[in-house]
């Protein structure tokens, strides 16, 4: 069990797609955990995440370091059980209306090192669950009362 355990690592680290017997897009790593899902789909050079499924029970999706030029309501899957989303270092500039509202139970949403300079006052909107939003590292200069 060692060896294997050695192995999983290796190939988590070496950037290199792996799953651990989940359905997982091409490119992610998923691990099945006790709280659902984790997917992990990070400096893949991915352009693109709508095209993704992922399982239903998917609570962590971390897509940094790959390519969006902005988030729209079509942008991330529909993924109900997300409590964690990282978009990181993705050259994100812009975050359009109802960009998350289908996340309705995520609580922790990381943003960090992006150009994101523009935020619709709606960008936001429906994140009933959210506890935690992180925004370091960008080019906001104002955000209006709503967000």
């Amino acid at each position: 069990m060692e060896q294997f355990w050695g192995f999983s690592t290796l190939l988590m680290l070496s950037g290199l797609p792996y799953s651990s017997g989940v359905d997982c897009p091409q490119y992610c790593a998923c691990y099945e955990t006790t709280n659902g899902v984790s997917a992990n789909c990070n400096y893949q050079r991915l352009t693109d995440m709508k095209s993704l499924v992922f399982p239903i029970n998917t609570f962590y999706l971390d897509f940094s370091f790959n390519s969006l030029s902005s988030i729209d309501s079509n942008t991330i899957p529909d993924l109900p059980n997300l409590l964690i989303l990282k978009i990181e270092h993705c050259d994100v500039s812009s975050i359009s209306a109802d960009s998350f509202s289908r996340l309705r139970n995520l609580q922790n949403l990381t943003l960090n090192g992006n150009v994101i300079q523009d935020i619709h006052p709606d960008a936001f909107r429906g994140l009933f669950s959210l506890r935690h939003l992180f925004l370091e590292d960008n080019k906001i200069s104002i955000l209006g009362k709503k967000c």
